[in-house]
């Protein structure tokens, strides 16, 4: 009898122990769960701020804050039901902070390109490109008004890729343009200068270059056109430059020569009228353009425009009036 009953109260206490360490087991991972949300929320808020919920979600990152606070108290004082429901709130408000944030982000980052891409032309340009961003931006608007932010990122990261690519097209024709106009004011330039005369060859490829730049902008190959227009203002340069240094020269006089066979020469001034030029330029050599002498050395005229031309020409009328 005696036996019976010592086995009894070792069952029970054996039982009765059993019972407490379940107890306590369920208490540790309620403790433990407290602490894993609370680091969580806590690395969560701190990416949020990290990615500018300070600005874009205040709201849903103060009350992150403001719950957690609650759940750290509550964690202190072992109220461990309030500390993991205030937690598991408190990381809730964090990953929506940060949601909205990325997604204001991404969204402000769609709309610059978009509008960028506009102002260049985009709609005229890269018609196909700029319609599918701005349609993409439209969706990510919409979807961000039901409040799925996250849903927000992928078609705002398509319109700001999409527009990207249709201002950079923009940019490469504008280039374009821009070098075409300015190969033809080079190749303008240079005629004025004289290329006809002293780089017919420079300025014929310049030419034939603008020509095949044209083409290729016509042909919406804007990258040839580009490498063409660089080209003729090369070659229109090259032609200007060439002009100059002839005409910065000198010329011996030969017996039977006069100022107006001296201006006639293609190789000088080719054309007659233009004989006052080389008078001004040599008035310590020639006292009267009737006399000339062999073996006089003129210095040919530096490059001239059109007025200086004109105003030669005038000159020339005027002497042969006296």
């Amino acid at each position: 009898m005696k036996l019976m009953f010592t086995i009894f109260l070792l069952g029970s206490i054996f039982f009765s122990g059993c019972a407490a360490n379940k107890d306590l087991t369920k208490e540790d991972k309620a403790f433990r769960d407290a602490e894993v949300l609370i680091a969580e929320a806590k690395t969560v808020i701190t990416e949020a701020k990290k990615a500018g919920a300070e600005k874009y979600a205040k709201d849903l990152l103060d009350s992150a804050e403001s719950k957690l606070v609650v759940a750290e108290d509550a964690l202190a004082k072992e109220d461990l039901e309030v500390a993991v429901t205030f937690a598991g709130k408190s990381l809730e408000n964090a990953k929506a902070a940060k949601a909205k944030t990325l997604a204001d982000l991404a969204l402000e980052k769609a709309e610059a390109e978009v509008k960028a891409a506009r102002e260049l032309g985009a709609e005229k340009h890269a018609t196909d490109l700029f319609m599918r961003a701005f349609k993409d931006l439209l969706s990510a608007k919409k979807i961000y008004s039901g409040k799925d932010y996250p849903g927000v990122l992928e078609p705002a990261k398509k319109a700001y890729e999409e527009a990207a690519e249709a201002r950079k097209l923009c940019e490469i024709i504008k280039k374009s343009e821009t070098l075409i106009a300015e190969a033809k004011q080079d190749i303008q330039e240079a005629v004025k200068a004289g290329a006809k005369r002293h780089a017919p060859e420079l300025l014929k490829s310049a030419e034939d270059n603008l020509v095949k730049a044209v083409a290729a902008y016509d042909e919406k190959d804007y990258i040839k056109a580009i490498d063409y227009a660089g080209k003729a203002s090369d070659d229109a340069k090259a032609a200007k430059s060439a002009c100059v240094a002839a005409s910065v020269g000198k010329y011996t006089v030969k017996s039977g020569d006069n100022l107006w066979n001296i201006a006639k020469d293609g190789k000088v001034l080719d054309d007659p009228f233009l004989w006052p030029l080389i008078y001004k330029s040599n008035r310590e050599l020639i006292k009267d353009p009737n006399w000339i002498f062999p073996a006089q050395e003129f210095e040919l005229p530096p490059f001239f425009d059109d007025k200086t031309k004109k105003d030669a020409v005038g000159d020339a009328f005027k002497y042969k009036g006296k």
